[in-house]
């Protein structure tokens, strides 16, 4: 149905200070994350989300 349930963002992101660079995208995604009151959840690697005891 194209709802979003939650948004995974990782805490080692490669960082892009730039204007429109990546730092402003995951900011506004998590703005939007928060106005329609989707849990936002940061892991803590890029590489390893545990999600019910299993790394995915």
């Amino acid at each position: 149905n194209g709802k979003v349930v939650c948004l995974l963002v990782a805490y080692n992101i490669d960082e892009c200070a730039a204007e429109g660079g990546l730092d402003d995208k995951v900011m506004e995604l998590i703005d939007l994350a928060r106005l329609h009151n989707t849990p936002v959840i940061f892991s803590l690697s890029k590489y390893n989300v545990i999600i019910n005891d299993a790394i995915v």
